[in-house]
């Protein structure tokens, strides 16, 4: 298990979000991209990119994204409609702030 934030933790082999003593389990897609997240905190990722990594395979929609956004938001986020930690930054992307200058987690932390 890592702890991201002082009230936020992953845990990568049940692939679980724990926030403030409420567990949530992500489905594959919303997984994929959590993963890509934690392996670039505090960076901007575009949702060309963020489509990429959860449907290697297939070509989606911005809204297919923005959905997997809003239930990332809703695990992680205290308050989902003013988000502190999945921020978004118009006409760029998304970013997954992590407190203190985080390193990235190495891919065996979170696989």
């Amino acid at each position: 298990m890592v702890q991201l934030t002082d009230s936020l933790t992953w845990n990568a082999a049940r692939f679980e979000i724990s926030r403030d003593q409420h567990h949530f389990v992500l489905r594959p897609i919303a997984a994929r991209i959590f993963k890509y997240f934690l392996a670039h905190p505090n960076c901007i990722i575009s949702t060309e990119q963020l489509a990429t990594v959860g449907w290697p395979d297939m070509q989606r929609e911005s809204t297919d994204v923005y959905k997997q956004i809003q239930w990332l938001r809703h695990c992680i986020e205290r308050d989902p409609h003013h988000p502190q930690i999945l921020r978004v930054h118009p006409g760029l992307g998304y970013e997954l702030y992590l407190p203190n200058g985080r390193q990235p987690i190495k891919e065996e932390t979170y696989v």
